[in-house]
C-alpha cells in the first residue's frame, strides 16, 4: 500500500501515463478507421476473405510480437526495481521511490504498447493493399490486446505497490 506522500507524488505521473497510452491507441485506432474509409471510397470490396501473403506476413508478425510484448515489460521492470533496491537503502518509504516505480512503469508500458502498435500497423497496411479481412481482424484484435493494458489510476497503484515490495525483497 502506497503513503498518501507517495500517492500524492505519482499523480501527475499518471495522468502523463494515460495520455501516453491514449496516444499510442489513438493512431492506431484512426490508421483503422482511415484504412476502412479508404477502402470503402475505392469502391472495391470493403473485405476480401482471401489468406493472401500479406494476412500471413501480418499474422506471423502478430504472433512474434505477442510475447515479447508481454516478457519484454517484464524484464524492464526487474531492472527497475532493482535499481530502486540498490539507489533507496533504507528509503523505499519516500516519494521519491514511488516515482522512479512510475517511470519503470511508463517505460515498460510504452514498450509493450509500441510493439503491438508496429504488428497493429503492419496489419493495417496490409489491409490497405489485400482488402484482407484477416489483416483487419488481426488489427482489431491487437487494438483490444493494448485496450487491456489500460493504466487505471487504481490498478497503476496495485503496480507502483507491487514494484516497492519487490524492491523491499530484493533489498533483503
Amino acid at each position: 500500500m502506497l503513503g498518501s506522500q507517495q500517492s500524492d507524488a505519482i499523480e501527475q505521473p499518471k495522468r502523463v501515463m494515460l495520455i501516453i497510452f491514449g496516444a499510442l491507441i489513438a493512431g492506431a485506432l484512426f490508421f483503422a478507421v482511415l484504412a476502412v474509409i479508404h477502402n470503402i471510397s475505392q469502391g472495391g470490396p470493403l473485405v476480401s476473405t482471401k489468406f493472401g501473403l500479406m494476412a500471413m506476413i501480418g499474422a506471423a508478425f502478430a504472433v512474434l510480437v505477442l510475447g515479447p510484448s508481454v516478457v519484454v515489460p517484464i524484464f524492464t521492470r526487474k531492472a527497475c526495481v532493482k535499481e530502486i533496491a540498490e539507489q533507496n537503502q533504507g528509503k523505499l518509504d519516500q516519494p521519491d521511490s514511488a516515482i522512479k516505480a512510475m517511470i519503470g512503469l511508463q517505460t515498460s508500458m510504452i514498450i509493450g504498447l509500441a510493439l503491438l502498435e508496429g504488428a497493429t500497423f503492419l496489419n493495417l497496411m496490409g489491409y490497405l493493399i489485400d482488402s484482407s479481412v484477416w489483416n483487419l481482424l488481426i488489427a482489431i484484435g491487437l487494438l483490444v490486446v493494448m485496450f487491456l493494458r489500460i493504466p487505471l489510476p487504481g490498478r497503476v497503484d496495485d503496480w507502483v505497490s507491487d514494484m516497492l515490495q519487490d524492491a523491499r525483497l530484493e533489498k533483503g
